[in-house]
């Protein structure tokens, strides 16, 4: 991998303009694609990170979980995750003009890698709840180390440890900067959880950290 720029505040602001002006050019496709993970969205049953704030302060917590409740809510959250990153990736990287015209191009785009990138959202799902629930910083550490997995798997097919590994090494140089402009900027969707504008936001967010990805891609 060749010298990787380090990133200041001031530089991750200017490219988050730069996500706002590719959101508002496919803001008709971008929006169906908002409504629908909004919608998907109202079948989480058990709120996770509720659960989980319970759980880290008395570990007895745990025998009063519903099972069923708790694997629909997490299924429903890394599938939406999944569709979220694999819509705004696939709109961005190939400028689909109508990406739901495109759905078999869409489905060759993910074949292969649907099962690494369901482990590794589930993962990233289950590290960053309990980061949050640990007072939330470390759930930023966890949400900014891994903050590219999801395009490196479906962009370069890598495995899901490569890709943790290879996401930490491109934000490190920049780790810190990227750490507080996360914390600053993408908490902002928790003030709204499953609304629409909570995945305008979200979306927001994936295009920001999928520029980042390809500037400093190999």
């Amino acid at each position: 991998m060749p010298s990787i720029k380090k990133e200041s505040f001031g530089s991750l602001v200017q490219i988050w303009l730069k996500s706002t002006k590719v959101f508002a050019a496919d803001f008709w496709q971008i929006g169906i694609i908002i409504i629908i993970t909004s919608a998907i969205s109202s079948l989480a049953l058990y709120p996770i990170s509720g659960y989980l704030q319970a759980v880290v302060k008395d570990p007895e917590a745990l025998k009063e979980v519903k099972f069923l409740p708790v694997a629909v809510t997490l299924i429903v959250l890394i599938l939406n995750q999944m569709l979220l990153s694999t819509a705004i990736t696939f709109l961005v990287l190939f400028k689909s003009n109508n990406i739901f015209y495109d759905l078999e191009r869409i489905i060759g785009f993910i074949r292969g890698k649907f099962i690494k990138l369901f482990l590794a959202c589930f993962l990233k799902t289950i590290l960053n709840g309990i980061g949050l629930a640990l007072f939330i910083i470390p759930g930023f550490i966890v949400f900014t180390a891994l903050s590219l997995v999801e395009f490196l798997i479906l962009i370069e097919d890598r495995g899901i440890v490569e890709s943790a590994y290879k996401s930490l090494k491109i934000v490190g140089p920049f780790f810190w900067p990227l750490f507080i402009f996360i914390s600053l900027f993408y908490s902002t969707p928790m003030l709204f959880l499953k609304s629409v504008l909570y995945f305008a936001i979200l979306a927001l967010c994936t295009i920001n950290m999928l520029i980042i990805y390809m500037k400093h891609r190999d």
